[in-house]
């Protein structure tokens, strides 16, 4: 399990935030023009920093089909323990609740914190958006509801 919230490094408290090159194009689109051979590489990178390694979780997985690279592995949870995952792996000092509305910037859509998805990579336990297997939206992406049209509106600048 991750690190207790005293235990965390300074690092734990800052926003981290991935940045793309201003286009017109949509992230789709970028993503099938130069095809990578992994999903969410820096992201992931970001996290292994953020995050220890771990024992996986006992639950069972499948196979989540990705839209570029290799598929990745999924944890099945079941809903009456989303919310103490959810609290076990979120990185970062204040975990929304699951009925709250987050925003994924890579899929540039919301979604409820319960539609999270975890993925075991890189010997962790990954919190993923729903969006992930189309675009790599990663915890790192999530963005609270009041801080979306600040952003969306810079981005669409």
């Amino acid at each position: 399990m991750p690190r207790k919230k005293s235990e965390r490094s300074p690092l734990d408290q800052r926003v981290v935030l991935t940045m793309r090159k201003k286009t017109n194009k949509s992230l789709k689109e970028q993503l099938a023009e130069t095809k990578p051979t992994e999903m969410s590489p820096q992201e992931k990178d970001m996290l292994c920093i953020l995050l220890p390694e771990t024992p996986a979780l006992s639950f069972p997985t499948r196979e989540l089909e990705m839209a570029y690279g290799p598929n990745a592995t999924e944890y099945v949870i079941p809903d009456e323990k989303r919310e103490e995952v959810l609290k076990a792996l979120f990185p970062f000092e204040t975990c929304p609740g699951l009925e709250d509305t987050l925003f994924d910037i890579h899929e540039r859509k919301y979604f409820k914190t319960k539609e999270y998805r975890v993925i075991r990579e890189r010997n962790r336990n990954m919190l993923v958006s729903p969006y992930f297997p189309s675009s790599g939206g990663m915890v790192v992406d999530w963005l609270p509801d009041e801080a979306t049209d600040t952003f969306v509106q810079k981005i669409d600048a």
